[in-house]
């Protein structure tokens, strides 16, 4: 093989490396998108779930137990 052909092969085997990498990477993103989202949504929800906790102790009176 003369020098040319050895060097255009060196860059096919490159860039078939560089595609595959890149391909694995989107997969990795898109399973990062989901658990992001999920992760989003449990703390939007988590974030109500204080929100009506806090309201539900203000709500509370500040009076001694029956047992006192």
């Amino acid at each position: 093989m003369d020098d040319q052909t050895e060097r255009l092969v060196a860059l096919e085997t490159k860039l078939a490396y560089v595609e595959d990498y890149v391909t694995r990477l989107q997969a990795i993103v898109v399973e990062h998108t989901g658990t992001l989202d999920r992760l989003t949504a449990e703390n939007k929800a988590l974030r109500s779930k204080i929100v009506d906790v806090e309201e539900s102790i203000q709500e509370m009176p500040d009076q001694r137990p029956p047992h006192y």
